[in-house]
């Protein structure tokens, strides 16, 4: 037992040395909101069956550095890609270390009738924020649909996601 906490320690030291030694990375991370587009009944939350929705997301840099420049989406396919959705693409700038950006999409999603939502299984499946950054993809935040008398944004789930930094 001894020597297994003793290996764990030694283990979490070099780690610590080989980060300190690299000086940090970029780590971001993305909130996803899904929003109505218009009222339902004056519920601010609330998000009818087959109504445009809107889609913003905050992305934080909590790492050490400065990200590399690149691109980030948000996207979403229900089963079979029924129903896909794809933002647009927009600049993702060089954050600062744990400095955060805000945007919110011009490009609205239609969300799916009930039936749809029930037969395709529409809450297995998340909306995504995906940064590329020279060509490759990293997800760094989901959220999903869930319905009680309309839909709502699920909880947020932010995925720190290690991606390529400034070297200074």
């Amino acid at each position: 037992m001894k020597k297994t906490l003793f290996s764990l320690f030694f283990f979490l030291i070099c780690l610590n040395l080989l980060e300190a030694k690299n000086g940090g990375s970029a780590k971001l991370e993305a909130q996803i909101e899904l929003l109505p587009s218009k009222l339902s009944q004056g519920n601010l939350e609330a998000i009818s069956p087959g109504s445009p929705l809107i889609i913003s997301a905050k992305i934080k840099n909590t790492g050490t550095k400065y990200n590399e420049k690149g691109y980030f989406f948000v996207r979403f396919s229900g089963m079979n890609n029924k129903n896909a959705y794809t933002s647009e693409k927009i600049a993702l700038p060089s954050i600062a270390p744990q400095k955060e950006a805000f945007i919110i999409f011009k490009t609205p999603h239609i969300t799916p009738s009930l039936q749809d939502f029930v037969q395709q299984r529409y809450g297995d499946y998340p909306y995504q924020v995906v940064v590329v950054i020279d060509s490759k993809e990293y997800i760094i935040g989901t959220a999903n649909l869930q319905f009680s008398a309309y839909y709502f944004s699920g909880p947020s789930q932010k995925i720190a996601t290690d991606v390529p930094s400034l070297e200074e």
